[in-house]
């Protein structure tokens, strides 16, 4: 991956805005900041599409987005 990618991803009730800069991007933070809540819903977008209510959008276009795994505080992205 080259560059960096504004992505935002909007439900009816809370927004993300984060840039990707590595071709592994990895979620970290505190207890209760909305982590699992993020993978939730790009993993909702992914299966159910606009049913979901979900939508991502990106400098770049996607496929698909895969969780690689949970690890205590930290989540990963590929």
């Amino acid at each position: 991956m080259r560059g960096s990618y504004d992505v935002v991803i909007n439900s009816r009730r809370l927004q993300y805005k984060f840039t990707i800069r590595r071709n592994v991007t990895i979620i970290r933070g505190q207890s209760a900041t909305g982590k699992t809540t993020l993978v939730e819903m790009i993993r909702d977008c992914n299966e159910n599409g606009i049913d979901s209510g979900i939508t991502i959008s990106c400098d770049k276009e996607y496929s698909e987005r895969k969780l690689a795994g949970y690890a205590g505080e930290a989540l990963c992205l590929y």
